[in-house]
């Protein structure tokens, strides 16, 4: 090799370095966890007199996961229900920060590993002891306008971070199944989140049952407006389905993480959401998390992490700092031009040639949505038809299946979030994710592939009947603030 082509190799070498560097977050310059302060609750109680005496506004409380109702087990029956036991995690810590746009796993700017470090495992064993130290739950909510049709899935809103520990419980009984695996099985819960953090968190029927239930706990002494009032009075403490906004992330012993997108949820939400959005400040939620269980060795379902929110507003949440912003921009665009670039090679194998650049397929995405809006405003008449009966139907299944509501999802932003998947993926520094939880080059390239196709089911989707007020997307998660 010449000496010029050594010297150039260098030079590249050193430019993809110093890309590395630019993205990389060193552990002394990220965030500490729980900017939201604790308060601890000597006796927890449901009582909504006690519960208006005794709360610290601004703050986040332990919780008793005994109190939420979940699926009983086994020789289920479609309704019935019971206290969940302790939950598997104990909730530590909690931020809520607001962003210009949404961000895809928060944490790798924040500094989990003294936590991973302080709340170890021993060694991890895919049988023996499965289930990692740190639970992260990431709630990315909307702080903008919803639109009905060809409406935003990014921009302006906060995110709530969960924080929890495996509890002393789950950890005994880890210990105790690892030295004597036939005298102490794992109980139903705690093997069905085994399974579930070991699954194809990409596109398994497992990775679909991962629900969420809150309640909020001073209905009498908050007023959202009529509209709000009702979904509360409705869907309040009901579970629901988190399936297609959902992405999962697992690193085996060091931790299991979730994004729950709200952005692409039914249009109902996203309206219910800006309903409350003025007077969330007023309420005190609790929020807790399970993967449903379906068979009888899945049962009876058990509450994974939960706490109380004592009256937080969105404009109480503190503004995530802007060189960590930046930083996420760059690497996303890095991603996107990856992207296109597979994308690109992709078709060529084909046979297919493409000369779209990044502005061009925003460009023709916004032509396809404008003409897609003018055949639906021809249609409306029938797909109302389609909707209406199709929320009668809902209505009158939750009348005789008390268990009907967990049925509540987000199934129209199904083709939106596989959109998005292409652009909001983990920094280098931390590629050595579960490859499950990742989504591959071929993901990738298809997901640009299909974008158009896609941004055109996206929007059918939202006039689909799942959107009614009884659907899987009825707006109850509006008062998840």
């Amino acid at each position: 090799m010449s000496a010029p082509k050594k010297q150039e190799d260098k030079a590249a070498d050193k430019d993809k370095e110093h890309e590395k560097k630019e993205l990389y977050v060193a552990p002394s310059e990220r965030l500490e966890m729980g900017m939201l302060r604790q308060h601890e609750i000597e006796e927890f109680t449901m009582d909504e007199d006690k519960i208006m005496a005794t709360c610290h506004p601004v703050s986040w409380s332990n919780c008793d996961a005994t109190t939420f109702s979940v699926r009983r087990g086994p020789k289920y029956v479609s309704g019935q229900k019971s206290a969940s036991k302790k939950a598997l995690y104990t909730m530590f810590a909690m931020d809520a920060y607001q962003l210009p746009h949404k961000m895809h796993r928060i944490w790798d700017f924040i500094n989990i590993e003294r936590y991973i470090d302080a709340f170890a495992t021993p060694r991890y064993h895919r049988t023996h002891f499965p289930l990692p130290p740190l639970l992260i739950i990431n709630v990315m909510v909307p702080d903008y306008p919803p639109e009905l049709m060809g409406g935003r899935s990014d921009g302006e809103g906060y995110q709530m971070v969960f924080y929890a520990r495996l509890s002393d419980e789950t950890r005994r009984e880890l210990v105790a199944q690892s030295q004597s695996q036939s005298q102490s099985p794992l109980s139903p819960s705690v093997q069905l989140f085994n399974e579930f953090i070991h699954s194809d968190l990409v596109s398994s029927a497992l990775r679909d049952r991962f629900k969420v239930i809150a309640r909020i706990m001073n209905v009498h002494h908050t007023d959202f407006g009529f509209l709000a009032n009702r979904l509360v009075k409705r869907y309040n403490g009901k579970p629901f389905l988190a399936r297609t906004s959902s992405t999962f992330y697992h690193e085996p012993g060091r931790y299991f993480a979730v994004d729950i997108d709200a952005h692409v949820f039914g249009y109902p939400a996203r309206q219910g959401l800006s309903y409350v959005k003025g007077t969330i400040q007023t309420a005190i939620y609790d929020v807790g998390f399970v993967v449903e269980g379906v068979t009888d060795a899945q049962l009876p379902e058990q509450i994974l992490c939960c706490c109380r929110i004592s009256k937080m507003g969105v404009e109480l949440c503190k503004r995530f700092p802007a060189k960590f912003v930046a930083l996420y921009r760059r690497h996303r665009h890095a991603l996107d031009a990856f992207s296109k670039t597979e994308s690109d090679l992709l078709a060529l194998k084909n046979g297919v040639t493409t000369t779209t650049t990044t502005a061009d397929t925003d460009t023709n995405n916004n032509n396809d949505d404008t003409h897609k809006n003018k055949g639906k405003s021809k249609d409306k008449a029938s797909q109302s038809a389609t909707v209406l009966p199709t929320a009668k139907h809902h209505a009158n299944k939750a009348a005789d299946d008390d268990d009907a509501d967990e049925d509540i999802e987000d199934e129209n932003a199904k083709n939106v979030v596989k959109k998005n998947h292409t652009s909001q993926q983990p920094l280098p520094n931390h590629a050595n994710v579960n490859a499950n939880a990742n989504v591959n080059a071929n993901v990738h390239s298809n997901a640009n592939i299909e974008m158009n196709h896609n941004d055109n089911n996206a929007s059918n989707s939202s006039q689909n009947s799942s959107n009614g007020p009884n659907g899987p997307n009825g707006g109850w998660f509006s008062m998840f603030g």
